[in-house]
């Protein structure tokens, strides 16, 4: 049986995502904390990232199920089919993300 040990979890960064203007409004919210360091980007940037991510993993997927359905022509196997319908469903809801994204696969 796994054993799971919580541990104390440190208060959380919270940003805010936009003000009532439309503004990106990247101050945090608790204000004792480290400013915030790293790479900031806009929100379509963001997007395209997130839509270019999706496409290579949703073409990797299916390269992937290509591979299954050959060696399932060769070799049947339980876990090869259950991998195969778990990507279809994985492909299908790639494709509701990206449509709201706006793209069409």
């Amino acid at each position: 049986m796994w054993k799971y040990h919580l541990q104390k979890q440190r208060p959380r960064k919270v940003l805010q995502s936009r003000d009532s203007d439309g503004k990106d409004d990247m101050k945090l919210r608790d204000q004792e904390s480290a400013p915030l360091q790293g790479l900031i980007i806009d929100w379509d940037t963001a997007d395209r990232i997130t839509v270019a991510s999706l496409k290579d993993h949703l073409d990797s997927v299916k390269k992937h199920n290509e591979r299954i359905s050959l060696q399932t022509a060769e070799k049947p196997s339980k876990h090869l089919q259950e991998d195969f319908v778990y990507n279809i469903r994985l492909i299908e809801a790639m494709t509701v993300v990206l449509s709201y994204f706006g793209h069409e696969v």
